[in-house]
């Protein structure tokens, strides 16, 4: 994977904020499998931590503690929780559950959830509203009802919760702030 250090990543940075502000809109952050390499390349630095759920090959954790320097850390305890589309969702449970939210003194303290999936557009279709969307939209990825309510339990007492990034291997990327209410549409 070539990176170019500041303009991919400035480039990345502007899409992660544009889909941050509007919930469910879909973006572009690259192509193929490096794009969860450019994204983490992107976000993390010296001063996060990060912890990679299993699924994730070699390199790329090779990758991000070369050049971001970025200290491994528990599920429990880090800034970036990376989970992988092929993470056991029994591992995905129990790292979510553990995963920070913050405090009422510094609610920023919480935890960014990567989420991988193999394509954003299949799955689970979630309804979405909050700030950032005029009345709601709808997002698809595969995330399970059990994680739905993991979530909603994070994120129950505002300012505390997870935001969630979520990625799949053809570079597309979606955020749900903690702000953000889903709901299943079934």
């Amino acid at each position: 994977m070539q990176v170019d250090m500041v303009h991919d990543t400035q480039q990345a940075f502007r899409i992660i904020l544009d889909v941050m502000a509007r919930p469910g809109k879909i973006g572009q952050l690259g192509t193929g499998t490096g794009s969860t390499a450019l994204l983490a390349l992107t976000l993390l630095d010296r001063e996060v931590s990060y912890h990679m759920l299993p699924g994730f090959n070699e390199q790329l954790q090779q990758t991000i503690a070369l050049y971001t320097l970025a200290q491994l850390a528990d599920p429990s305890s880090t800034d970036f929780l990376f989970i992988s589309a092929t993470t056991p969702p029994h591992h995905i449970q129990e790292a979510l559950i553990e995963a920070k939210n913050g405090t009422l003194t510094d609610p920023h303290q919480s935890a960014t959830i990567i989420f991988q999936t193999p394509h954003i557009t299949e799955g689970t279709t979630w309804r979405l509203t909050g700030p950032g969307i005029q009345t709601s939209t709808e997002l698809t990825f595969k995330f399970s009802p059990e994680l739905h309510h993991i979530r909603q339990a994070k994120n129950q007492e505002y300012p505390l919760g997870i935001d969630m990034i979520i990625i799949d291997t053809t570079g597309q990327i979606a955020a749900i702030p903690r702000t953000t209410l889903m709901e299943e549409v079934i």
